[in-house]
């Protein structure tokens, strides 16, 4: 892929934009710096193209111009055909780029990996834990909710929920979202948790609201976790 190639990428983005999906953005993506209007579905598009291409080349002299490009970057890093470490090495790379919620899922949902690479994926994540990055620590959790949802993690996923920084929006969303997914899986593993939990005020109280917003989540199972939220509503 030459620069010329490269310049037709931009095109090709360009050639994708709708006013309608800047509008969307503007409304649903608060943090998004210059948005384009392309759909993900033409993003993924795009991101083939390349991968079937030079991707190399594509990733050592691709420049984000819009929003997304770095949802296409991180995409290709995510699908091109490259062994696990260096697929890490450039995700760790990348992720500082990472600075909204819809390019963090949008890419951490794109990751697919095999059955022997989920260690390496999980050690890591593991070195971000401690970061106070609010988009690096939201990543964390999106990929183990993306790429960790069996129930053998749960104890290792409550760990991470515990002991990583919750102070930022975005971070704390995440891990509600996290737990309300986890409740779905195992609902008494997560009664039991919330029962002991650490987790503050506004984490807690929106976990409770996300299993009540669930579709997958019965009516009785609602109700209980209703009655949870009053209780704390009162304190």
């Amino acid at each position: 892929m030459d620069k010329l190639c490269i310049e037709n990428i931009y095109s090709l983005l360009e050639s994708y934009k709708e006013e309608k999906i800047v509008k969307y953005a503007r409304r649903v993506y608060p943090d998004a710096k210059n948005v384009l209007g392309v759909s993900i579905t033409n993003i993924r598009k795009a991101a083939k193209t390349i991968i079937k291409s030079d991707f190399r080349y594509f990733l050592n002299n691709y420049a984000f111009k819009t929003h997304e490009d770095v949802i296409l970057y991180g995409i290709v890093i995510a699908c091109c055909n490259v062994n696990i470490k260096e697929r890490l090495d450039l995700f760790g790379n990348f992720m500082p780029h990472i600075y909204d919620w819809s390019s963090c899922d949008t890419i951490s949902l794109s990751f697919k990996f095999k059955d022997n690479e989920y260690k390496d994926v999980y050690n890591f994540l593991m070195q971000y834990t401690a970061s106070s990055k609010e988009y690096e620590l939201r990543t964390v959790i999106v990929m183990l909710l993306y790429h960790f949802m069996d129930r053998k993690y749960f104890p290792d996923l409550i760990n991470v929920i515990e002991r990583i920084k919750k102070d930022k929006y975005y971070v704390q969303m995440a891990a509600a979202w996290l737990l309300s997914v986890m409740f779905v899986k195992d609902k008494d593993f997560i009664y039991n948790y919330l029962e002991i939990c650490n987790l503050d005020y506004f984490t807690y109280k929106m976990t409770l609201q996300k299993i009540i917003e669930s579709k997958r989540v019965s009516n009785t199972d609602k109700n209980i976790i209703k009655a949870m939220r009053e209780k704390i509503n009162k304190l």
